[in-house]
C-alpha cells in the first residue's frame, strides 16, 4: 500500500508524530508536527478517533458532540494480549486459523469487560508460514497468537511481566492440547508481545481497546462517528472506532467511504 501510495504521488513522513490537529472557527487549518505547522485545506485523521478528540483537537467547538466527557461515557471494545513467536519445526496439519473457545464464554466475557483476570481465557492461533512458507525460516515455523483480554482502564491488575506469564501459560497449555503441539512450549525460540499498554502507548489506542469503540445499538451506522465531521469543515477521519467499525475488511471500508467523502468535497470546492 505505501508503493502504490508513492507511486500515486503521495510522499511519506517517518518518525514526525502529530501534536495538534489545528482548526478555527470550526474549519480545519492544517497539522502541527515538531512545533512546525503544515497548512492544508483538508485533513484526514486515522489516529483511533477518541484518541484525536482528546488529545489531536484543542478547540472544543471543533469537537461536536465529542467532547471529553462524551468520549469517556462511551462504550469501548476489549483489548488483545498479542505473541509473535518463532516455533521450531513446521506444522501442516494445523490449520492457518485456529480458535479455542472457553469452555464457560460467558464467565470469560464477563471477566474481560468487569476487569477480573480471566480464569480460562479464549485464544485465537494463526500459523502465516502455513500460508506463506517464507514467513519462517526453513523448518521453522511463525506463530501469531491472540488472547482478548481487558483494556487498561478496565483491568484490575497491572498489566506486568507476572500478568504476562499467567495469560502466556493459560494459552500455552491450551495449545499443547492440539493436535502436533504437545512440546510447543520447549519449541518456542523467540517471542514478542504487546499488552494492551503497548497498544496505548505505541499505537494510540485510547484506553489500550484494540477495536476502538464497541458495536452497540447507539454507536453503530449513522450513530457512530462518521468519516465526514460535522462539526470542522475539512477534517475527515478513518479507521476502527468510525463508521463502519472495526476489523481489517471494515476498516478498509472506512477507508473508501472517508476518500469518496473527500473527492466529493474538492469536487465541488472553491479554492480561488
Amino acid at each position: 500500500m505505501a508503493k502504490l501510495f508513492e507511486e500515486l504521488g503521495g510522499k511519506i513522513y517517518y518518525e514526525m508524530p502529530v501534536e495538534e490537529i489545528i482548526t478555527k472557527n470550526n474549519k480545519v487549518k492544517g497539522i502541527s508536527v515538531s512545533g512546525q505547522e503544515i497548512l492544508a485545506d483538508a485533513v484526514i485523521c486515522n489516529a483511533d478517533f477518541p484518541y484525536a478528540m482528546k488529545n489531536l483537537i484543542k478547540n472544543d467547538s471543533d469537537k461536536g458532540k465529542y467532547h471529553s466527557a462524551k468520549i469517556d461515557s462511551m462504550d469501548y471494545s476489549c483489548s488483545c494480549l498479542v505473541f509473535y513467536w518463532g516455533v521450531e519445526g513446521v506444522y501442516p496439519d494445523l490449520a492457518a486459523h485456529t480458535f479455542v473457545v472457553a469452555d464457560d464464554l460467558d464467565s470469560n466475557l464477563t471477566s474481560i469487560f468487569d476487569g477480573s483476570k480471566i480464569k480460562e481465557p479464549s485464544v485465537y492461533l494463526h500459523i502465516p508460514s502455513n500460508v506463506d512458507a517464507t514467513m519462517a525460516p526453513e523448518g521453522k515455523s511463525s506463530f501469531y497468537l491472540l488472547i482478548p483480554v481487558s483494556d487498561v482502564e478496565a483491568s484490575q491488575y497491572e498489566w506486568d511481566d507476572e500478568t504476562v506469564n499467567y495469560y502466556r501459560e493459560h494459552a500455552i497449555s491450551t495449545l499443547e492440547k492440539l493436535p502436533s503441539l504437545q512440546n510447543l512450549r520447549d519449541n518456542i525460540s523467540s517471542e514478542r508481545y504487546f499488552t494492551p499498554r503497548d497498544f496505548m502507548n505505541s499505537f494510540n489506542a485510547y484506553r489500550g481497546a484494540t477495536f476502538g469503540l464497541q458495536p452497540t445499538l447507539t454507536q453503530s451506522n449513522h450513530l457512530r462517528p462518521q468519516a465526514k465531521s460535522l462539526s470542522c469543515e475539512g477534517l475527515y477521519f478513518a479507521g476502527s472506532s468510525t463508521h463502519p467499525g472495526a476489523g481489517v475488511p471494515i476498516v478498509m471500508q472506512s477507508g473508501k467511504i472517508c476518500a469518496e467523502e473527500l473527492r466529493r468535497d474538492l469536487e465541488g470546492a472553491d479554492f480561488s
